[in-house]
């Protein structure tokens, strides 16, 4: 379960974050892309959540996981992940890692939808 979603974050980052990373214009050049494509832009960004979504639900089904303890349903979390790798991007104009920040990210994800974690 948890490496489909690093998969689908790996994705992200690789095609969408990492080519801009080091660019002094890389702020002006995702304000652009909003400006010029923002329906393709929030298109793909549908699409990814619809797609978490449907992982997390698929493994909440098999009892991969459990939502329980975050009162949350899987596209609400879907949601909270995508915003999460979004926030998680503008950070790194304030000097945090990507990696180590999508890496602390994703054990914070891992401990909240592990089984035994229910009654923590």
């Amino acid at each position: 379960m948890f490496s489909r979603i690093e998969l689908a974050i790996a994705a992200f980052q690789r095609d969408l974050i990492v080519p801009f990373a080091g660019s002094a214009d890389a702020a002006e050049l995702f304000d652009a892309n909003m400006t010029l494509a923002k329906d393709i832009t929030l298109a793909a960004r549908a699409r990814l959540v619809a797609l978490l979504a449907r992982a997390l639900a698929d493994a909440q089904a098999r009892n991969a996981i459990t939502l329980d303890a975050l009162k949350a349903s899987p596209t609400d979390l879907a949601g909270i992940i995508v915003a999460a790798m979004e926030g998680i991007k503008e950070a790194q104009a304030a000097g945090q890692n990507l990696l180590e920040d999508t890496q602390l990210f994703l054990r914070l994800l891992r401990l909240a939808l592990t089984r035994s974690s229910q009654g923590a």
